[in-house]
Formats: structure tokens, sequence, C-alpha cells
């Protein structure tokens, strides 16, 4: 099997996709000007308490302060875990902080004072406690082994399955990196200005790669200036990787690789299932909706129902999707009803076991009393849908990034058909701000030459594109 990632730096946004055999399993939507802040360490101050949401404000470097719930503050002292905040802590009070999710519209970064290091097979938590393994690592001698090698130590280990196949010496290698990257930041934390940043996270491709690091990826990317700062990455950590490549190529790397058919697939809100069924996946700012439909599901195959067969396809394509649309929160399915309860609980289990090697904690809670499948998925990074929304300002007027984004791609698609350096565009009143506003930005970054205008009998924030030259 090929496992490849592959990194499109564009104007303004930054896509990361990985793909097995060519089937797109990850995407990751990153605008330019502002990168996600998940993962990251700050030294915060609490500016105010809300005795409501028992949470604190956190002065951290935001552009406004985050939120700090009570359940996720670690405290020192010998306090109850059911006290509210306000008990456990006092208003101006500085201490390290990490960020557990991005802000998102109004609502702020919600952040943890419960500090974790990842690496590729470990995750260490100072503040926890006790060695977790993971269920796929049921070799107790090898488990007793690391136990024993590791003697005490403060704080919490999580073992990843990614760590069956490694040496105990490597892992030890990798605790040792994880507990320094813990004592610089308790050091830097004692000092200095607050509120600031005492630790960032790797860039996404690098997680990326971290997680597939055992299916031997080939990176290929887009752009000078990333390529060398990512094989710097790669190189302070001491990862070795196959290979990363540059591309450079005529052809849009994405296009080469049959990954932008794949992309619009994943913005779909039906997908289609082997069966004839199909599924619709609708995200809205509270919850996930899912829900499956029989369609021509055709007869029964040995003993199972139709019913039962749209039902299993449906929970393996959902895994793949909360994954490659990067959905989290609450998700609710709608299953089709099935009057054997032996099938609901079978179907249950089986949603379990296919999101069981997803990177987000995922949490199957079971059935509702109206027949509805619940769970739960942690969100790390922002939905492709949500990323979708960003807005770039042009003047008096925003853009979404991926219209923006969009357009340059098809005016590298038409100046390479078309043979041609200069490109008309007709424009919408809607869309005319980004040309006024990008013009020049737009021609320096792909070597072109733009004339356009507005054109009233085009719609919202439609274009077209015609060969300059005439």
């Amino acid at each position: 099997m090929s496992r490849k990632i592959l990194i499109d730096r564009g104007l303004y946004e930054t896509r990361i996709a990985a793909t097995l055999d060519e089937k797109l399993t990850d995407l990751i939507i990153e605008p330019n000007d502002r990168k996600s802040l998940f993962g990251n360490i700050y030294l915060g101050r609490i500016s105010r308490f809300s005795d409501a949401m028992d949470a604190a404000f956190i002065e951290y470097g935001g552009e406004t302060s985050g939120l700090l719930l009570g359940r996720d503050t670690q405290t020192t002292s010998s306090v109850d875990k059911a006290t509210q905040i306000r008990q456990k802590r006092n208003e101006g009070e500085k201490f390290p902080v990490q960020v557990i999710k991005d802000p998102t519209g109004d609502k702020p970064a919600q952040l943890s004072s419960f500090i974790e290091f990842e690496s590729q097979n470990l995750v260490y938590k100072p503040f926890a406690k006790d060695i977790v393994f993971s269920k796929k690592l049921k070799d107790k001698s090898s488990k007793q082994e690391l136990q024993d090698t590791l003697g005490p130590f403060e704080g919490g280990l999580t073992v990843r399955s990614s760590a069956l196949n490694k040496s105990t010496d490597h892992l030890i290698q990798e605790f040792d990196d994880l507990q320094k990257q813990w004592q610089e930041v308790s050091s830097n934390a004692s000092e200095g200005k607050t509120p600031r940043l005492l630790q960032a996270t790797p860039p996404t491709a690098l997680k990326l790669f971290n997680r597939y690091h055992d299916e031997a990826p080939e990176v290929i990317i887009n752009d000078v200036a990333h390529y060398q700062k990512l094989n710097s990455a790669l190189n302070s950590r001491g990862i070795p990787t196959v290979s990363c490549t540059l591309w450079t190529k005529p052809d849009l790397l994405f296009d080469y690789y049959q990954v932008e058919a794949q992309i619009e697939e994943a913005h779909q809100i039906r997908l289609q299932l082997p069966s004839g069924g199909n599924i619709t996946i609708e995200e809205t700012e509270a919850l996930v909706v899912v829900d499956v439909n029989s369609g021509s599901a055709g007869k029964p195959i040995g003993l199972r129902t139709p019913a039962f067969r749209t039902n299993e396809e449906a929970a393996s394509l959902l895994a793949e999707h909360l994954i490659l649309r990067n959905l989290s929160g609450i998700v609710i399915v709608d299953f089709i009803q099935m009057s054997n309860k032996e099938d609901n609980r079978e179907i249950e289990n089986l949603l379990r076991k296919v999101t069981r090697n997803d990177p987000s904690q995922v949490r199957v809670i079971g059935m509702t009393e109206l027949g509805l499948m619940q769970l739960t998925r942690q969100r790390k990074l922002p939905s492709i849908s949500m990323s979708a929304k960003n807005m770039m300002n042009c003047g008096v007027a925003s853009i979404p990034i991926s219209v923006a984004s969009d357009l340059l791609r098809n005016l590298q698609r038409f100046a390479a058909e078309a043979k041609t350096r200069q490109i008309g565009v007709k424009a919408s009143k809607k869309l005319s701000p980004l040309l006024l506003d990008q013009q020049q930005a737009i021609e320096t970054s792909l070597s072109l030459s733009l004339s356009w205008k507005e054109e009233p009998s085009l719609e919202g924030l439609n274009y077209t594109l015609n060969d300059g030259r005439t």
C-alpha cells in the first residue's frame, strides 16, 4: 500500500491531504494568516471568573480571553474536585494553560491546565497518574518491561497502539524528550512577561507524518519555502522520512493525484452506499446529524436484512468521514430501524470497532429512547465545512478564502490549457472587491497578467475566464 501526504500551499490557504492508494483519508485546510492554536501552551493569567459557568477567563495572548472550565483546572492544593474554580484559583494568578479547542466565531478558545505532551507513540501528562496502555498492546511482558525500565516518575503516561513494534529503548528516548519539554515549559513559566507563548505545536503536516510514520509516507510539497521549513522540522526532531519531495511539475498537485474530486465529495451532504442506500451528513452549530436511508437497498442476503446491510455500510463510511471532514462534538445517527435487538447491538459494536483507530477520541454512547445512535468525537481541528467559511478582508467587503483559492487554481488551469499568461476575468459584483484588492498579489503569485471587469449578469460569487490576448 502507498501512503502519501500532499501539501498544497496557496496564496491564501494551505491544504494538507493524506491518501492511501490514491484514496483520500485525511484533509486539513488552514488559512495562511491564522494557524490552529490547538495544543499550544501559554503562560496565562486569570482576568475574571464566571460562577454561572464555573469557569475563568484567561488572558493568554489571543485576540480575546480564553475559557478555562472548572473541570479542566488542575490545582496543587488539596481541594475537592467538585469545588468551583473560584476556590481553586485566584484572580490575577499566572500558570501554564494549553489550548484544547480553537476559537470559532464568537466562541473563545477553550483552555486546560492539564498539560499534555505528545510524540508518535506516547502522551505524557505531568498532572495525571499511572501508565495507560492501548487495548491493542496485549503483551503483558513487554508492558511490564517498559514500566520497570521507566521506574517511578511524576505524572502519567499513555502508550499508543503505534508503540506495538517499538523497542523499549526507543520508547524511553521518546519519554525522556517529552519530560524535557515539560521541564523547559515549567522553567520558562517561572519568569518573563504574562501572557505569552511557552510552546507551539509542530506544523500540522508533521502531526500527520507522526500518525502515519510506520507506513513510510511519501511527502510531496508544492512550495519551496514550506518544503525547506518542513525538512528542517523533520531533521530537528530526528524523524527520518523515506521521501520528502518538492513538486515541480506544471500540473496542480491535487489534480495530478486526483484529490480535488474527492475533496468535492467530502463537501457533499449526501453520499451513496454500495448497496444502493445513502447517508446524509449535516453539520450544525450544536451537533452533527447523520441520516441513513435505504434507497434501493435490494433483497436480503443470507440472514441479513437490507436494513442491516445498509446500516453496516453507513457505519463504516461514517467512521471514514468523521476523520476526513474533521467532524467533532455531538454526533447523532438515525440508522434505519431494525426490529431485531441483536442487530442493533451489532451495529453499535461495529461503530465502536471502526472508530477505534480514529486519531481523535471517539465515544460511542449507544441508542437513545428514540432509537438514535449517539456518539461524541474530540475536537482538534476545525471541520472542513467550517474552514470553508473563513473570510478574508478585501477593502470594504469580506470574501470566503475558499472562493479566492478556487479562483487561483482555476486561473492556473486556464493558463496551462490556453498556454497564455494573460487572462481576462469577468466577475460578479460580490466578487469584484477581491480582484480590486488582490489583483497585484495574484499576478505576482501566479506570474500572470490579469484584466478584469465587473459583469452585472453574474450572480453570487461567480466569474468567467477568457484568453486575455483576444
